[in-house]
């Protein structure tokens, strides 16, 4: 395998100031860099990888670039449909110098690309974010996107119900939930069990709000000798 435990200084261009002097600006994969073979385009934009990183990485790129596909003996290969900035946050993750961090940003569309690819260890990362993320500051929005994401890349059942149990902790009237954008892309399994979670949480709410009402009456009724 071609030697990538560092970045080569060719990977990087200059640019000059407002002072007209010249800096240095990383550029990830936009030049030559550590005997890179191969050229991923993108919206344009050319990807300088090593054929070994991706064949290691996903079993999709190592039938591409391995059997009988055009792409075995080709130096460029074109990814349609692709968007440049999501290919180049995909190799920073798949490059073992750079370990790209997980983040809301780009979360989804890296599990997206991982589970095209068959990037079992990214996906297994998207997995772990997600389930940090929503016992945080998911929204409901991105809880049920993700809780759709699942039913296509069979995520595991942990995930889900993390998305759940954020989903219906957030006000939602049922009418509302039906009218989702999202709510009719739910298997009837999910659509069901998060039902089921939401009017469990209603009648906890409801449960702790009687609780506190009584505690607050008693307190009322016998003062200090409560």
């Amino acid at each position: 395998m071609a030697d990538v435990s560092s970045q080569s200084s060719s990977n990087s261009v200059s640019r000059p100031t407002s002072s007209g002097s010249q800096i240095e600006s990383k550029t990830p994969f936009s030049q030559p860099w550590r005997s890179s073979n191969l050229v991923l385009v993108v919206e344009g934009r050319e990807f300088h990888v090593h054929r070994d990183v991706l064949i290691v990485c996903s079993p999709v790129f190592e039938a591409m670039l391995s059997s009988n596909f055009k792409e075995k003996s080709a130096i460029e290969i074109p990814l349609p449909e692709k968007k440049a900035d999501e290919i180049e946050q995909l190799l920073q993750a798949i490059y073992p110098d750079r370990e790209l961090k997980i983040t809301k940003d780009n979360c989804l569309f890296l599990l997206t690309l991982s589970f095209e690819y068959q990037i079992d260890l990214l996906k297994a990362r998207c997995e772990n974010y997600i389930c940090t993320w929503c016992n945080k500051a998911m929204t409901k929005d991105e809880a049920i996107e993700v809780i759709v994401l699942s039913q296509k890349y069979s995520l595991n059942n942990k995930t889900v119900q993390g998305c759940i149990t954020r989903f219906v902790s957030q006000e939602m009237s049922w009418e509302n939930l039906k009218k989702h954008r999202l709510f009719s892309e739910l298997e009837p399994e999910n659509a069901q069990w998060l039902i089921e979670e939401r009017v469990k949480y209603l009648e906890w709410s409801k449960e702790s709000v009687r609780v506190g009402l009584q505690s607050e009456i008693d307190a009322l009724r016998y003062g200090d000798d409560w």
